[in-house]
């Protein structure tokens, strides 16, 4: 898989290529500088690595993403507070996907217009702005940037050793890539072993390097795990989907709040389970009706999420039109350019010639396609899984030539046309349970304001609210509630609770419906030393209320 030194990648360093990589920047700034007035705060995951990232320097641990914390911690220095951290983080993560994106095209021949056109696509498109959480955005551009730093290398052990250190820092962003780092070593030792001979002294030298450095990684960051709290992210992911299924699609279950009544229900379906491979081996039936209607769905989901990714007209506010310009534009793309031999023969040609880059994107993609095969489609992992086809698409789009200069200019003048943040369907997380946005940032505002002189033991419905204040608070929620199997007023007294976010929510949940010692709490908490409290937004008329203990 060596390429030729006289056929590799073009000089990049030109006038209009910097003209287009800063339009792109320009293009982000210009159209999501409003994300604060149209998208409220996300809590849960999100926020979770956020919160972490803070406090990574303190206490560095193998779980919860701690390279994506980092990423977090490096963008802290450029704003002063969560809130803020949370929209730029936002903001950059979108071009983290297009500029590198960009460059890689460039970078792999493509016509300059028809690189700048495919990175304005995924810099507008609703699965790069509205998929969360951001840390898949995050790992694919390690992943591109890596690539574009093997155009700048000939040899293949060389290439290889540049994935294997970048997908092995992925890999403590998100656990899936551990298989991908293991593939890319495997493949690397095979490759110097089968090509010893030619290869370099400097080579094995940069080989033996590498080790040494991954070697001193595992024992300063442990072993890569997805161990929260005592349990199994993935079996808490399988679970969690798997009874979103039967709700949804089995119609088996009627209940709400799915995500505090998970443990009721896995105790029900998973009796004894307390990981993966307790799953498989007990109810192999359940896994493998499971397995197949995934795949149904993913028969479907992957060229639909690919198509939709090269599309311009995916960011339009109606789905339907939405949907039909995109089928459309691809019909004529694929009558244009397939019905010609010559067309074909290049598009051949160009997957042979980028080979390395494509084999790259099917060994990334694979443990994210296994999780949405044994877990769900969900978008974060099919983001990733479709990587090798969207590479099979751009194929495609290598075969058109354009006037760069004309096309440019096309773009720049018709800047102003593009969709802004407003006409995206955002949908807020909401404290309430109301789709109102803004719940979640007026929550932490008013906490922040009026309780935050001293760090206290929080009480939520979803995590990731004490990411957001001010102290370094502690956070409890209603899954730590049901696993302590303790009464509310117990569990409240046992851990010194002193604010409980979502009073209101809480008390409409199925759980606590039929729990005795919530309704006593809640009808009684001042005999236990909380006073109630609520603040209304007056221009969206949002509503937050906390129980604070005094």
């Amino acid at each position: 898989m060596q390429q030729d030194p006289k056929t590799e990648f073009p000089t990049t360093i030109k006038p209009l290529f910097l003209l287009s990589f800063a339009f792109i920047v320009f293009l982000a700034i210009l159209k999501f500088y409003a994300l604060p007035k149209y998208l409220d705060i996300g809590l849960s995951d999100e926020a979770d690595y956020m919160k972490n990232g803070l406090q990574t320097l303190a206490n560095i641990s193998p779980n919860w993403g701690p390279f994506y914390g980092l990423w977090y911690k490096f963008l802290y220095f450029f704003v002063t507070t969560p809130i803020d951290l949370y929209y730029l983080n936002y903001i950059v993560i979108a071009l983290w996907l297009a500029l590198p994106l960009f460059v890689l095209l460039v970078r792999m021949q493509l016509s300059l217009a028809v690189a700048l056109f495919i990175a304005i696509c995924f810099l507008i498109n609703p699965i790069n702005i509205l998929l969360m959480p951001k840390v898949c955005h995050f790992i694919v551009g390690v992943l591109l940037i890596a690539l574009i730093i093997t155009t700048y290398i000939q040899s293949t052990e060389r290439k290889l050793m540049v994935l294997v250190l970048a997908v092995y820092f992925c890999a403590y962003a998100r656990l899936e890539a551990y298989l991908a780092f293991l593939i890319f070593s495997a493949w690397l030792v095979f490759y110097l072993i089968k090509n010893r001979n030619s290869i370099t002294k400097n080579s094995f030298l940069l080989f033996f390097l590498l080790v040494i450095v991954l070697v001193i990684c595992h024992f300063t960051l442990s072993f890569p795990n997805d161990n929260i709290k005592g349990y199994d992210r993935s079996f808490v992911a399988f679970t969690q989907h798997y009874i979103g299924y039967e709700i949804v699609y089995k119609q088996k279950l009627k209940i709400s709040g799915l995500q505090t009544m998970l443990l009721k229900y896995t105790e029900i379906y998973f009796k004894d389970c307390h990981n993966m491979t307790d799953v498989i081996t007990k109810y192999p039936m359940r896994v493998v009706e499971y397995v197949f209607f995934n795949i149904k769905q993913l028969l479907v989901l992957i060229p639909f999420g690919s198509l939709t990714l090269l599309a311009p007209f995916s960011s339009m506010k109606r789905t339907k039109v939405s949907l039909l310009c995109t089928a459309l534009f691809f019909i004529v793309l694929f009558f244009i350019v397939l019905r010609k031999k010559e067309n074909r023969l290049e598009i051949k040609s160009f997957i042979k010639k980028y080979q390395f880059v494509y084999f790259s994107l099917c060994v990334f993609a694979l443990p994210s396609f296994i999780s949405c095969v044994l877990i769900a489609p969900r978008l974060h992992y099919l983001l990733i899984a479709i990587l090798p086809v969207i590479f099979l698409l751009i194929a495609v789009f290598s075969t058109i030539k354009l006037n760069d200069k004309l096309v440019f200019l096309l773009f720049v003048a018709s800047a102003f046309l593009l969709p802004s943040i407003k006409n995206y369907s955002l949908m807020a997380f909401s404290v309430t349970g109301k789709s109102n946005d803004g719940a979640n940032k007026l929550l932490v505002n008013f906490i922040n304001t009026n309780y935050q002189q001293k760090p206290k033991n929080v009480l939520t419905f979803v995590n990731g609210v004490v990411a957001y204040l001010k102290n370094k608070n502690q956070e409890f929620n209603t899954y730590d509630l049901q696993i302590s199997k303790q009464k509310f007023a117990d569990f409240i007294q046992k851990n010194a609770i002193d604010l409980i976010v979502m009073p209101t929510k809480m008390n409409e949940m199925e759980e606590f419906k039929s729990d005795t010692s919530w309704h006593h709490f809640y009808d009684n908490y001042k005999l236990y030393g909380f006073s109630y409290h609520k603040t209304i937004d007056k221009k969206t008329n949002v509503e937050v209320d906390v129980l604070v203990k005094e």
